[in-house]
């Protein structure tokens, strides 16, 4: 997520640490491991109007408490 964060804060002259805190809420709401080694974290920004996406493929998976108890590799 922190990656995540400082890659979309960067992009849109965003504070990183007010997106990683909007993503890491979001994501305490519950899991957005989708399953097959696939996650969507993501939230609302007030300061963002439309849809913007980062996507990450990992070097190495990690736990995201998917639906299916599989590692995350792409997010």
């Amino acid at each position: 997520l922190e990656r995540v964060a400082a890659l979309f804060a960067s992009a849109h002259g965003l504070d990183e640490g007010h997106v990683l805190e909007h993503l890491q809420a979001r994501e305490a709401l519950g899991s957005t491991g989708f399953g097959r080694g696939v996650a969507i974290p993501h939230c609302r920004l007030e300061a963002v109007k439309g849809p913007t996406l980062v996507a990450l493929k990992l070097q190495q998976a990690l736990d995201f408490a998917a639906v299916d108890a599989l590692p995350v590799g792409l997010v």
